[in-house]
């Protein structure tokens, strides 16, 4: 979003003068001072970074987790794990039978 702002500023960029002059201008302390002018192009501004950023927050909220399905590498390595489990106490009982027989 805050990449939205920084674009919808750029275009109005340069559409206001620098340092206003004009007596309708606001001056907070000596470092802040704006015009009328520059108050509206930040009103526009805003006004068409609301309703994309109320939608793109929507979108986020109704989104819902994504289902991961097993990885493949570890579906093998699982299967072969459970494969030699399965044998090796297979052998296991093979070799206690041959001993006691």
């Amino acid at each position: 979003m805050l990449y939205l702002a920084m674009l919808i500023d750029a275009i109005w960029y340069d559409w206001t003068e620098e340092r206003p002059q004009d007596q309708d201008s606001f001056k907070i302390g000596s470092l802040l001072a704006f015009s009328a002018t520059q108050v509206i192009v930040g009103f526009m501004a805003q006004l068409a970074t609301i309703p994309v950023a109320i939608l793109l927050t929507f979108l986020f909220r109704r989104s819902q987790k994504r289902i991961k399905r097993e990885d493949r590498v570890k579906k093998v390595a699982k299967n072969e794990e459970e494969n030699w489990s399965r044998n090796g106490a297979n052998e296991e009982e093979t070799e206690d039978e041959g001993i006691q027989g």
